[in-house]
């Protein structure tokens, strides 16, 4: 979430950004089923139990997202600082001071 304030905050306030379009993300592309494991993992959930059910997609379905950041750090001089797994221990982290998940 730090890096997304930040690429905001650039974006806000730098003419380079006006009328443009950027992709302030995490450039790692990652699967759903990754991102998922790694939340799991860093919620304190044993590893060997994780588990997803894949069902069948639909026909229109999206098969591959992985937005580009290049525009972002050509144009901007921005770029995600926190990888995907330390970003993901961070929230977690944060939402356990707030109470939000258990220990």
């Amino acid at each position: 979430m730090d890096d997304i304030a930040d690429g905001f905050v650039i974006l806000m306030s730098t003419s380079a950004a006006e009328n443009e379009d950027f992709n302030i993300s995490a450039s790692e592309e990652m699967t759903v089923a990754e991102i998922a494991r790694v939340i799991w993992e860093e919620c304190g959930r044993p590893p060997e139990e994780f588990e997803l059910e894949h069902l069948p997609s639909f026909e229109v379905d999206v098969q591959r997202r992985w937005p580009s950041v290049e525009k972002a750090r050509e144009l901007l001089g921005w770029e995600a600082q926190i990888g995907v797994r330390d970003g993901i221990a961070q929230t977690v982290a944060w939402l356990r001071e707030q109470g939000a998940v258990g220990a």
